[in-house]
């Protein structure tokens, strides 16, 4: 097993790429301020910034190299820093007048402070300083990484109101008098971390094997028992999963936005494990434990200094649970952890450590197939890291090879998955897949579009700057040794996987902007800020420590508002609802983490039908108000009396509110809808989907019966079109009634 490349005699990375990645961040910001804010021009933005820009900030590197010699662009590109740090600390402290004083002067202050920056950034790029300012500034030389760092952890500070909605700028001080654990944990946590450079490394042998399974256990303890779940959510996975068990013909009939393998696992799972929504939620939560699993694996590798750098990986993965809207726990939504991100994760984690293995090709080959049959997100999450890291590797070597071997694996994996998926579908039901309602579903969440889902960035969250500038920045490196034909930084290079990775995951928050979706880039971040961090640390224990006590009580900083901000929302009272709801929280709790009370806890939520829902419980958060147990109930005392025997349904009962609700009644028989859906609310959004549900009414006539909701205009719009259908050709009877909803006899009918 090959131990990671060797870095340089000289770590640490230089600023030159930081300048770039100011001008571009600033552009479509100021863009957006001057001509209004769009989901379009936040798309494009994105993709100048992080799509196109890091290898566009290569270029201009290279170009400005040769036009101008190394040192004369690298200290133009000081200065640059040194203004993008100035412009930092102005938005600070107007962010911070606007706090105080509730007048809304961001607006204008964006503005005039951005004009003034890329102004004064393009002509010293262009031209230089005068050389009097130049020299004076010239000064500031060793204070350049300070400020830059002094500045952004201000803006940060002042730029985080991880509940956008509200009318303050600034969550931190909140944190700070109305949290008493975080300053203490503050306060107790800048003086370790200001220490941890004088520890000695830790780099190989047991006690570093040991620290990483530590770590490995405590991923395992933040394991959610309570089985928490949004139902609606999750109707996407579980609804084409009992479809498909119930006769429906994968990628003919039964579809889901979210692909084809995700679905595929939960209906094998309900070989084994009751078809409920909690047995759904515990198999998700096993691909999330992979996930973090999988992180800390990943930094093991890439790191040196095993012990500092694993020990905060471990509370990374604490902020990672922690760090979103109102603490909300993750693991209800099942497209946001490890069901999404655990392939693309395990192509960064096998880059990483089987990258002189002769068995790595097929690796990814593996990986690909199964991406491939994933969903095509997945697919594009995990063709990325390999394909931006074979384009450099073949740049940088001056020779094709290594982009046509790479891409003859994604290619042939590609392949490879679609065969066998058509050989099986030809050999099993006589059918070829159909991609087209598949790509329909997809494209209903089309990349700058206004939809219910878009929700636009918030002016007062400034977050996102040092995710995505620790993204751009290894990519920017990256790129520019390769032009060079050379490797100067190796690290950089090695984190061009989970760069990409990071810069796909950062997409959801472009579209939906919210602390939520910004968190779900948090582990491929957290990759990149700790091998950052790994870096810093071999310079701060080669480098007198009076040089770069500033840098590193800064950086102290910095990571102690991490844990503390991590750790006293991991202390608070424990909630079914809240990142916290883990094994590792109920030790600390009446409820206890003992083998059997876990056992007991998992079989109760595994085990729990809809008809059974306890709208007070915590789990049960988004139950309250519905009626949900209670319609269950009605719903199945009236098939019990009028359809015995009967294994396909037509039920006109998803509402706009309980559009899963068919889905959760047909989850406790073995029965189904009569319509060829896997979930309405969803398959509706497919034109090819919304007519063959619709034209399938036709085959309904004298003598069938039909379920509908007593409230008809409370029906999902695909379902009040099929009840305008029947009832416009057939003469309706109504023969039983429930406390909710009617049973209908069809009694004469005309021809469709």
């Amino acid at each position: 097993m090959s131990e990671p490349r060797p870095t340089p005699s000289v770590p640490g990375w230089p600023v030159a790429p930081i300048a770039p990645f100011a001008l571009l961040a600033a552009l479509p910001v100021l863009a957006v301020a001057v001509v209004g804010q769009s989901e379009k021009a936040e798309m494009a933005g994105y993709l100048l910034l992080l799509v196109f820009g890091p290898f566009a900030a290569a270029l201009l590197w290279a170009w400005l190299d040769q036009r101008l010699g190394p040192s004369t662009w690298a200290r133009r590109a000081e200065r640059i820093v040194q203004l993008a740090a100035c412009l930092l600390l102005i938005l600070a402290l107007g962010g911070l007048v606007r706090q105080a004083t509730g007048v809304p002067l961001l607006g204008p202050l964006l503005v005039v402070a951005l004009t003034a920056f890329l102004a004064g950034a393009l002509l010293t790029a262009a031209r230089g300083l005068p050389a009097r300012l130049d020299d004076r500034l010239a000064r500031l030389d060793r204070w350049t990484v300070p400020l830059l760092l002094g500045s952004l952890a201000l803006f940060c500070a002042i730029y985080a109101p991880l509940y956008p909605d509200r009318p303050q700028v600034s969550a931190f001080f909140e944190w700070l008098t109305e949290r008493p654990l975080f300053p203490i944990l503050l306060l107790a946590a800048w003086p370790l971390a200001f220490l941890a450079p004088r520890l000695p490394p830790l780099r190989r042998g047991p006690f570093a094997w040991g620290l990483l399974a530590l770590c490995l256990i405590l991923a395992l303890l933040l394991f959610d028992d309570g089985l928490f779940r949004a139902y609606d959510h999750f109707v996407p996975y579980v609804g084409p999963a009992l479809h498909a068990r119930r006769g429906g013909v994968p990628m003919v009939e039964v579809y889901s936005q979210y692909g084809l393998l995700p679905w595929v696992v939960l209906s094998a799972a309900f070989e084994r494990l009751p078809e409920t929504f909690g047995a759904a939620a515990f198999v998700v939560r096993l691909f999330t434990l992979a996930w973090f699993v999988t992180f800390l694996l990943t930094v093991h590798r890439l790191v040196r200094d095993k012990g500092v750098c694993l020990l905060l990986a471990a509370i990374g993965l604490i902020w990672a649970i922690t760090f979103h809207e109102k603490v909300f726990n993750l693991n209800g939504l099942p497209s946001t952890q490890g069901y999404r991100y655990l392939l693309p994760a395990l192509v960064v984690l096998w880059m990483a450590w089987a990258e002189h293995w002769r068995w790595r090709g097929l690796g990814l080959l593996v990986l690909t197939v199964v991406a491939s049959l994933w969903s095509i997100e997945d697919l594009l999450f995990s063709a990325g890291p390999v394909g931006a890291a074979a384009v450099l590797t073949a740049l940088r070597a001056r020779t094709p090879r290594p982009l046509l071997r790479d891409g003859a694996i994604l290619l042939g994996g590609l392949l490879a998955g679609q065969g066998a998926l058509a050989l099986y579908l030809a050999a099993a039901y006589g059918r070829m897949p159909d991609y087209r309602p598949y790509f329909e579903l997809v494209s209903s969440f089309e990349p700058g579009s206004v939809s219910h889902w878009s929700v636009p960035i918030p002016r007062e969250y400034g977050l996102w700057i040092p995710v995505a500038l620790a993204f751009f920045v290894p990519l920017a490196l990256a790129a520019r040794d390769a032009l060079a034909g050379r490797d100067d930084h190796p690290r950089a290079s090695s984190l061009v996987p989970a760069s990409v990775l990071g810069i796909g995951a950062v997409s959801y928050f472009v579209g939906r902007s919210t602390s939520t979706t910004l968190g779900l880039a948090l582990l491929p971040f957290l990759t990149v800020a700790l091998v950052g961090l790994d870096a810093l640390l071999e310079r701060w224990r080669e480098t007198p420590r009076s040089q770069l006590r500033l840098e590193r009580l800064l950086v102290a900083l910095a990571v102690a508002s991490v844990v503390a901000f991590s750790l006293e929302r991991f202390a608070r009272p424990y909630r079914a609802d809240q990142g916290n709801a883990t094994l590792l929280r109920e030790c600390f709790d009446a409820a206890g983490c003992a083998p059997q009370a876990v056992a007991r806890r998992l079989a109760a939520g595994i085990a729990q039908r809809p008809s059974e829902v306890d709208e007070t419980d915590p789990v049960q958060f988004q139950m309250q108000g519905t009626g949900l147990a209670a319609r269950v109930r009605d719903l199945r005392l009236l098939l019990d009396r009028d359809f015995p025997g009967r294994n396909r349904i037509p039920a006109l009962i998803d509402s706009k509110r309980l559009y899963f609700l068919g889905v959760a009644l047909f989850a406790q028989s073995d029965r189904w809808y009569f319509w060829p859906v896997s979930s309405s609310l969803n398959d509706m959004d497919a034109p090819l989907l919304r007519r063959a549900i619709l034209e399938s009414s036709d085959a309904l006539g004298p003598g069938d019966l039909l379920l509908v909701d007593r409230e008809r205009e409370s029906l999902l719009s695909i379902w009040q079109e099929a009840w305008q259908r029947i009832a416009s050709r057939c003469t309706l009877e109504r023969v039983d009634s429930g406390a909710f909803y009617d049973v209908l006899a069809l009694r004469s009918c005309r021809a469709p």
